[in-house]
This record gives structure tokens, sequence and C-alpha cells, in this order.
């Protein structure tokens, strides 16, 4: 959960070799205020990319810009300008693109709000990336902000819905948490989105997948403020839950992978901790996933803050990056730390969970959320990392060797 920080660091960038993804090449920065979140997706113009940003400020209005990206912009970094799609939220968090036969092409998904005083209520919406106008799909709850929008056809009508997830930490009392579907309407654009609750509990990141093929998706959920991991269900229309970990830490961000090749889907999760236990896990998904044990394994951990700021906590999101004839590397962002880490397995063995971790930015400024994409389309992925406090987005390739 991005931190914000009251001392702006001088920028110092330092690249180290990646043993699985070669060594990562710098190739320029972004100037943008307070980038946090990132995402590349198609352009709307072209068959080119554009960078999504959402950005925001505890003392004024968030925006959500784009940075168009032709196949020829790695040659000038420096150069490219962004370009605002609106400031309609205070305080945007991650943005997506939406399938297309939701909205049609070129929408992408945003949610908004945090804890913060003036920016706590927020929205679940649409943006066109065309002409940047504005589609709510929830009406704002007093207090409650969101993270994360996914969709899946919740109901078997053939329509995506929305999976979210809202929280709100009031100055007295507990944190509440609730995770919901909105249901898709006939008329997406004029009916209302009908909310149905999930399940009280899940409050930031969640993913969602099919785990038992019965044709509808099971949601994990890092449970940040209750500290605990969780798995929800369908039984007609009932849900179920099962408490999977509970933790001393809050739980941050996670992602579904096959880690170890043994052709099963294993769950990479991130703590967020304002000490040294952050760290970065990973749990083996079984086949009996609402009776049998998820094995949990700890892949990296000591990740502190190391920039000074107010409520600074490490490590932020992950990214699993395939890698041909071996097991996959990870990027973490560091969000508090400053840094962007590179995990990459030690040896082919299944039974083996063992990483090594290495630096390969350190930007000295809270980092948001990584994003990759192949904006040349030669087949070498480039590395998108937001350093809020500097305004920069600094941009890696990610050569193989």
């Amino acid at each position: 959960m991005l931190s914000l920080t009251h001392t702006q660091w001088s920028l110092v960038v330092s690249l180290i070799s990646s043993t699985a993804l070669g060594a990562p090449r710098y190739l320029g920065e972004i100037s943008l205020p307070k980038p946090a979140f990132v995402r590349v997706v198609q352009s709307p113009s072209d068959s080119s990319s554009d960078l999504v940003v959402s950005s925001f400020n505890p003392f004024g209005r968030g925006l959500i810009s784009r940075v168009h990206l032709k196949p020829d912009s790695l040659k000038g970094i420096g150069a490219l300008k962004s370009e605002p799609l609106t400031a309609k939220f205070s305080w945007p968090n991650e943005a997506d693109l939406i399938p297309s036969e939701v909205f049609g092409k070129h929408h992408i998904s945003i949610s908004s709000g945090f804890l913060v005083p003036g920016h706590a209520t927020g929205v679940v919406a649409v943006i066109n990336l065309f002409d940047g106008s504005v589609l709510d799909l929830v009406r704002p709850k007093k207090g409650f902000f969101y993270h994360r929008i996914l969709w899946h056809d919740m109901n078997g009508d053939g329509r995506l819905d929305a999976i979210t997830a809202r929280a709100r930490r009031p100055i007295l009392g507990r944190p509440e948490g609730q995770l919901l579907w909105l249901e898709h309407p006939s008329d997406p654009r004029r009916e209302a989105w009908i909310e149905h609750p999930i399940a009280q509990g899940p409050d930031v990141n969640f993913t969602a997948k099919d785990l038992d093929g019965d044709g509808y998706p099971e949601i994990i959920a890092a449970q940040f403020f209750a500290r605990r991991l969780s798995v929800h269900w369908a039984e007609g229309s009932v849900w179920r839950e099962r408490i999977i970990d509970e933790v001393p830490f809050p739980l941050f961000d996670l992602a579904l992978a096959d880690l170890n090749g043994d052709d099963a889907l294993d769950l990479v999760v991130t703590n967020h901790a304002g000490d040294d236990r952050g760290a970065i896990f990973a749990y083996e998904i079984p086949a009996a996933f609402k009776t049998a044990p998820w094995r949990r394994h700890t892949l990296a951990t000591g990740i502190r803050p190391d920039i000074w700021s107010f409520n600074a906590a490490a490590p932020g999101g992950a990214l699993v990056v395939p890698v041909a004839e071996q097991k996959p590397s990870i990027l973490l962002s560091g969000d508090g730390s400053g840094k962007v880490y590179h995990l990459h397995p030690v040896s082919a063995r299944q039974d083996d969970w063992t990483y090594h971790r290495e630096v390969i930015l350190d930007t000295k400024s809270t980092i948001g959320q990584l994003a990759l994409g192949d904006i040349d389309h030669d087949g070498i992925k480039e590395l998108f990392v937001p350093a809020y406090d500097h305004g920069k987005i600094h941009v890696l390739s990610l050569a193989p060797d």
C-alpha cells in the first residue's frame, strides 16, 4: 500500500545483473507527477501501447493519465509526455483494461479511495480511453475505498461481472472489509450494476480462478486488516469461506503461477510490514483446496522500509515472469524500501523453494505498482517502475541472456 513520503531524496539508480532474466538495461525515465499505479494496455488509436498511470496527492485531486508508447519510443524515453484522461477521482488506485465484451474495446476500470482524510470514500468506475468519459458502477459508500476489479461470469448468464472488495478504517472502531460482485445488467451503460455480497473481511487485494473446474471462479483474498489469507467459493447461492492462514502482519498482494514446475498453480503472496519482517511467500494450492493444507514457503524476508515516510512499509506487489525452460522469476516492488528486487530460483528441483534475491533498481523513492510490456514487439519485456516521490517512471529492458 503506497506510503506517503514527506522528504525528497536525491535519485540514485543502481542496476545489477540478474541471472535468469539477463542483465537489465536502463532505458530512461518518464517525468510525471506522483505516479503510483501503472499498467501497459493496447492503445485505442493504433496497434501500439499506452502506459496508463494513476497519480494521487493527499492535498489535491488525483489524475489518470496515459503515455503513448510507439515501437520506436524506447529510443527516446526522456522525451515522452503524458496526456491527462480524467481528474474526477480524488485518489485513483489500480487501473486495468476491461475485456472488450463488456463495454467494447479500449475501456479501463479504475478503483479509488484510501485511508487519507478527504479521500476515504472511493468508487468503482469505467474510463473510455478514447475520450476520457467516466461511468460509475457503484454508488459511493461513505468511508469505503476500493483497490482492485476483476472480471468473471459469476452467475452463468454469459456476461462478465465485476468482482471487487472495499474497506474502511474508522477513527473509532474496527476496520471493515467486504468482498462483493457487481452483476452485469442487460444494458451495462444505463442500468444499475446490482451488488452481491460474498464475504466480510477481504478488503484490499484478491485474485480469482476456477480451481475446481465447475465453471465459476474461486476467490483468494489477502485480508490486509484482518491479517489472514482466505479462499471463497459458491455452493449454489451460498458463499463458503475457508481461512488458509493467519499471520502477525498485514497481507498485501497476490498472484497465481506455477512456481516449481509441477503443472499445478501456486499462490504468490506479499506482506506489507513497517519493520524488517517484509516478505514474499508461496503457497502450494492442493487439489482439495477446501480441506487440505496449503503449504507455505518463504521465498524472501527481511525487506524493510528504507524511505523516510509516514507509515512506510514494504514490500509491495509482485510480478511472476516466465523464463524459457526454467522455473519463473519474480519481480518485486519494494514500496517503502525504494528498491525493485529480482528473485530467481536456485535450482530446477520441484521440491526446492529457495530463491536468490538481488536489487535491480534502487530509486531512493517510494515505489508503486510495477508493469511489464513489450513495447517494440521484439520479444523482450520492458519494466516500468513508478518512483512516486521523485515524479519519475523508470524504464528497464529485461533482455534475456
